[in-house]
Protein backbone atom coordinates (compact mmCIF):
# COMPACT_ATOMS: atom_id res chain seq x y z
CA UNK A 1 0.00 0.00 0.00
CA UNK A 2 2.87 2.05 0.69
CA UNK A 3 4.76 1.61 -2.84
CA UNK A 4 1.44 2.19 -4.13
CA UNK A 5 0.75 5.77 -2.10
CA UNK A 6 4.22 7.11 -2.99
CA UNK A 7 3.36 6.45 -6.67
CA UNK A 8 0.18 7.79 -7.19
CA UNK A 9 1.55 10.98 -4.83
CA UNK A 10 4.28 11.38 -7.16
CA UNK A 11 1.54 11.38 -9.90
CA UNK A 12 -0.12 14.08 -8.39
CA UNK A 13 2.77 16.81 -7.68
CA UNK A 14 3.24 15.68 -11.70
CA UNK A 15 0.03 16.90 -12.65
CA UNK A 16 -0.13 19.71 -10.65
CA UNK A 17 3.50 21.22 -11.82
CA UNK A 18 1.92 20.00 -15.82
CA UNK A 19 1.10 22.17 -18.36
CA UNK A 20 -1.82 21.01 -20.17
CA UNK A 21 0.12 18.55 -23.04
CA UNK A 22 2.13 16.99 -19.93
CA UNK A 23 -1.32 16.16 -17.94
CA UNK A 24 -3.17 14.69 -21.24
CA UNK A 25 0.12 12.18 -21.25
CA UNK A 26 -0.04 11.05 -17.77
CA UNK A 27 -3.54 11.01 -17.59
CA UNK A 28 -4.10 7.06 -17.75
CA UNK A 29 -1.00 6.33 -15.86
CA UNK A 30 -2.14 8.34 -12.95
CA UNK A 31 -5.58 6.81 -13.13
CA UNK A 32 -4.51 3.66 -13.17
CA UNK A 33 -2.31 4.23 -9.91
CA UNK A 34 -4.77 5.75 -8.32
CA UNK A 35 -7.05 3.06 -8.91
CA UNK A 36 -3.78 0.68 -7.94
CA UNK A 37 -3.56 2.53 -4.31
CA UNK A 38 -7.68 2.34 -3.87
CA UNK A 39 -6.96 -1.37 -4.41
CA UNK A 40 -4.35 -1.86 -2.19
CA UNK A 41 -6.21 0.03 0.68
CA UNK A 42 -9.26 -2.12 -0.16
CA UNK A 43 -7.73 -5.07 -0.02
CA UNK A 44 -5.74 -4.07 3.45
CA UNK A 45 -8.73 -3.20 5.05
CA UNK A 46 -10.11 -6.94 3.85
CA UNK A 47 -7.56 -8.90 5.37
CA UNK A 48 -7.45 -6.48 8.39
CA UNK A 49 -11.33 -7.37 9.19
CA UNK A 50 -10.91 -10.51 8.56
CA UNK A 51 -8.36 -10.84 11.15
CA UNK A 52 -10.46 -9.61 13.59
CA UNK A 53 -8.34 -5.49 13.42
CA UNK A 54 -10.18 -2.26 13.15
CA UNK A 55 -10.66 -0.97 9.87
CA UNK A 56 -12.02 2.87 10.94
CA UNK A 57 -9.19 4.18 8.88
CA UNK A 58 -10.89 2.55 5.95
CA UNK A 59 -14.32 3.51 6.65
CA UNK A 60 -13.49 7.02 7.81
CA UNK A 61 -11.86 7.58 3.98
CA UNK A 62 -15.18 6.62 2.42
CA UNK A 63 -15.53 6.34 -1.14
CA UNK A 64 -14.70 9.38 -2.01
CA UNK A 65 -11.29 9.02 -4.61
CA UNK A 66 -9.98 12.77 -3.93
CA UNK A 67 -10.11 11.41 -0.01
CA UNK A 68 -8.38 8.46 -0.82
CA UNK A 69 -5.76 10.38 -2.56
CA UNK A 70 -5.17 12.61 -0.34
CA UNK A 71 -4.67 10.24 2.27
CA UNK A 72 -2.13 8.98 -0.29
CA UNK A 73 -0.31 11.72 -0.41
CA UNK A 74 -0.74 12.59 3.53
CA UNK A 75 1.43 8.75 3.59
CA UNK A 76 3.99 10.11 1.68
CA UNK A 77 4.69 13.00 3.92
CA UNK A 78 5.06 10.87 6.75
CA UNK A 79 7.54 8.39 4.62
CA UNK A 80 9.48 11.63 3.54
CA UNK A 81 9.32 12.83 6.85
CA UNK A 82 10.59 9.58 8.79
CA UNK A 83 13.31 9.96 6.56
CA UNK A 84 15.17 12.69 7.45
Amino acid sequence: MLLAAVRYARFRTDWQMGDAEQRKAMDQERTAAHNAFIDSCNILSRDMATRGESISWREAMGKDRKDIGDFACYLHLLLGLAAR
